[in-house]
């Protein structure tokens, strides 16, 4: 979103002129030569910078720009004066005037205005980025929250119709032409098209040992983003001459369920503007949870329809409704959470906007803004890892000791304000084969819940000690424990007591990390706190025996 300028005058040549200093910026320029109209312009084009004709009784005066800015938050102005003019009232001041330039035009003079003017603009361009994202994002949010909502209301013969909508939603969100859904056949060993957007409802089947992009993705288990499909040697030409369709960028993105298990791949084609990013990899991430939600649901249904024929137990049914449930429960647990921080930051921009406000509130508004959109980040951070499955670790000689000091250092400050002291030892000082952002990850998230059970402050601890061939990580805190009735599924998605934000999915990312580095995690509670004890082996050896495909940096 570039920043805008508006031009008014009356004289052709003063124009020419002035659109000569205004050169390095043309591509964002509007004119028009009735002042009359700057009120108008400024309210249907809502402009950053304007200069306009020095004429009092074709714009209405200062009370005509101080209606101008109250329509146009942040608008700055230059006024175009003749020599003959002695001065403005200070009224303009106020009204947003911060410089005059008399004719004839100065284009150097004129030029160096111009770019202080956009200078001062920046904090208010950055703002309307800011507002325009949000309301992007929101967007987005609202439709991930129907999508869900219609998953469990879609059980019985509408599969078809709920895909085809995430399909056509997912080409929304991402800007692009075109989505097609592919689910796995593991009896049939195969990927099929459930929709293909353009495809006129024809069915393509892929074995999976077919080249191509979608075979290639689901094999690995990794997105691939391509900025020219007919450069990639994965890209099987063949389908756009079958079709008649033109390929030109792809983003594909493997599908599975929280087992880590294969559901499908996702190939979303043809972004309308630039190339697919890490921004859209993100969001495919999030729309292929519901992708997999989606084929899960119907899968339990005709399971549960297939144990009432069988007249199986009332015990049984119960299980599949509750794992039904837990399906659902992302459209309240995980989407309404995201909104909340959303409908914080907007206001809080809304408010930072109006020219009443101070420096000072304007700073403690932008602290509130940094902290909700770090807030966000970690609750998507969650959802995609959780969302993605499986990774293969990138193991380096890391001083475990030093990665706790960073996360500590980094809690410390919000820790203290929430009156909890920190105390972190470690009597094994040693290296180990670790994913250091991974094991960060693991004591943010323990840290988070730690902080959640102690509202009136207390005391966390961490400590790292060898014990035989492994070192074990604990993290305990003085909080009032885990309730018996959660104890057993803890480490389960969405398992969630007593807390008013987040997904539900910390501790589950918490066991996939530790269970990635070969490691394992348990946890011990009563009435007085919490202990969380991670086990990660010592040596590379059980890596190297274990885990083949784990990247081992060289020492």
């Amino acid at each position: 979103m570039d920043r805008q300028i508006l031009l008014i005058h009356s004289d052709p040549a003063v124009m020419e002129d002035t659109l000569n200093a205004l050169e390095p910026f043309l591509d964002r320029i509007m004119v028009s030569t009735e002042p009359a109209l700057a009120a108008h312009l400024c309210r249907t084009n809502t402009p950053d910078l304007m200069l306009l004709e020095f004429t009092p009784e074709r714009f209405g005066g200062s009370e005509g720009l101080h209606e101008i800015g109250r329509q146009t938050p942040g608008l700055i102005s230059i006024m175009l004066t003749t020599q003959e003019t002695k001065g403005i009232p200070g009224d303009y001041i106020r009204a947003g005037v911060r410089h005059i330039h008399s004719i004839p035009i100065d284009t150097v003079r004129l030029r160096a205005q111009i770019e202080r003017c956009l200078w001062m603009t920046q904090p208010q361009y950055k703002l309307k980025t800011l507002q325009q994202d949000i309301a992007e994002r929101t967007k987005s949010l609202d439709t991930f929250l129907d999508i869900s909502r219609a998953i469990t209301a879609n059980l019985r013969n509408n599969l078809d119709t709920l895909l085809r909508r995430i399909a056509e939603e997912t080409s929304k969100i991402l800007n692009a032409e075109r989505t097609s859904l592919f689910i796995y056949d593991k009896e049939r060993g195969c990927l099929w098209s459930r929709v293909a957007e353009g495809e006129g409802g024809r069915t393509i089947t892929l074995g999976m040992d077919e080249p191509g992009i979608i075979v290639h993705v689901a094999r690995i288990g990794q997105p691939l983003r391509v900025d020219d499909a007919y450069r990639e040697p994965l890209f099987n030409r063949e389908v756009d001459r079958i079709t008649g369709y033109h390929t030109r960028t792809i983003l594909c993105f493997p599908v599975r369920n929280y087992h880590g298990e294969l559901i499908g791949v996702m190939e979303t084609m043809n972004k309308k503007s630039g190339m697919f990013d890490y921004a859209d990899e993100r969001l495919l991430s999030i729309m292929s949870l519901l992708f997999a939600s989606a084929i899960e649901n119907a899968q339990l249904y005709e399971a549960v329809r297939h144990q009432i024929r069988e007249n199986e137990s009332l015990e049984a049914l119960k299980i599949q409704a509750d794992r039904l449930a837990t399906v659902g429960q992302m459209a309240s647990s995980i989407i309404h959470d995201i909104r909340s921080p959303l409908a914080i930051i907007r206001g809080y921009a809304e408010l930072a906007v109006t020219s009443a406000v101070s420096t000072e509130k304007r700073q403690r508004f932008a602290n509130t803004i940094t902290s909700e959109v770090r807030r966000l980040r970690d609750m998507a951070e969650e959802l995609q890892e959780f969302s993605e499955g499986t990774h293969a670790v990138e193991l380096n000689a890391i001083s475990l000791h030093e990665v706790i000091e960073e996360v500590v250092d980094f809690l410390d400050s919000d820790f203290r304000d929430r009156g909890i002291h920190i105390i972190h030892h470690a009597q094994y000082t040693g290296q180990l084969m670790l994913d250091a952002p991974r094991i960060k990850r693991i004591l943010h998230n323990l840290a988070g819940n730690a902080a959640d059970a102690m509202p009136d402050g207390g005391t966390l601890m961490i400590t790292a000690t060898r014990v035989t061939e492994y070192v074990h990580l604990e993290i305990h805190d003085t909080g009032s424990g885990i309730p018996d009735e959660i104890r057993e599924r803890i480490f389960d998605p969405f398992v969630t007591h007593g807390k008013t934000h987040g997904t539900g999915l910390g501790l589950a990312v918490v066991r996939r990390i530790v269970e990635e580095h070969l490691g394992d995690v348990s946890v011990s509670s009563s009435t007085t706190g919490t202990t969380f004890t991670i086990r990660l082996p010592l040596t590379i050896d059980q890596y190297s025996s274990k885990q083949p495909e784990a990247k081992v940096a060289s020492l």
